[in-house]
Formats: C-alpha cells, structure tokens, sequence
C-alpha cells in the first residue's frame, strides 16, 4: 500500500510526466491511510495507482495511475503494471464492487487498461470540475 511517505515520490513521477499532481487531500484516504497500491522489486519502487470509492455502490474509480520514469527496463514495468492492476481488481472485489472506471486521455495508459480488459465507454468527452 502507499504511505503517506511516499506521496512525496510520487509527486516528482506525475511531475516529469507533465501531469500535475493532486494534492494529498485530493488523494483517496480512509482512517489516514492512503487508498493505493505501490509495486516494488528489489526495493524500487515501479508503479502506482489510487483506488477511489464512490458513492456507487457497485463501482470504483482507479486513478492517478504512473510509473517511475527512472525505470527504464520496459518488460520489468509491464510486469509491475499487471501485477498492479490484478492487486488492484482483488482489492476492489474484496470492497464489493463489480467494475472500476477511469478516466484517461494519454494513449500509452488507455493500451495498458485495454489489455487488463478495460473498455471504452466514451471517447471525446471534456472533463469539467468547478472548485466550491
């Protein structure tokens, strides 16, 4: 699971990937622990992903996706990627939910959730959020 520790890392990933990075309110938390997963081997640390509970019953957003840029060694990131993604769905049905969903717009990240099975359920749509 992720720590409060590694926000911080994470931070510098989503960074030099040009996506600003949530801040760590913005971040799933329950009794003040984050709500994601973190793939390590040989204590580097790979990949990330937050899963989010929604007020559906049924279904779970998985967002903030990213990888350690530092790793370069292409087949070792999609096994940390698989591995992260089949934690992920375990955790999920273990909530209760029977589908996740998310939203994306980078190509290489919509390839790495259509081979786990993900699905296009709309394609051109504006996301849109107003600060209250």
């Amino acid at each position: 699971m992720i720590t409060l520790t590694d926000y911080h890392k994470l931070c510098v990933w989503w960074s030099i990937q040009k996506f600003n990075p949530p801040t760590i309110d913005d971040l799933p938390m329950i009794n003040g622990e984050l709500q994601g997963v973190i793939v390590s081997q040989d204590d580097i640390d790979i990949c990330a992903g937050f899963i989010i509970d929604t007020s559906i019953k049924n279904g779970a957003m998985f967002e903030y996706l990213v990888a350690n840029f530092f790793v370069k060694d292409r087949e070792l990131r999609d096994e940390a990627f698989s591995f992260l993604f089949e934690v992920v769905f375990e955790i999920s049905r273990k909530m209760g939910k029977k589908y996740l969903f998310t939203s994306v717009k980078n190509q290489s990240l919509i390839n790495r959730y259509e081979k786990v099975g993900f699905k296009k359920a709309s394609v051109g749509t504006v996301e849109m959020i107003k600060s209250l």
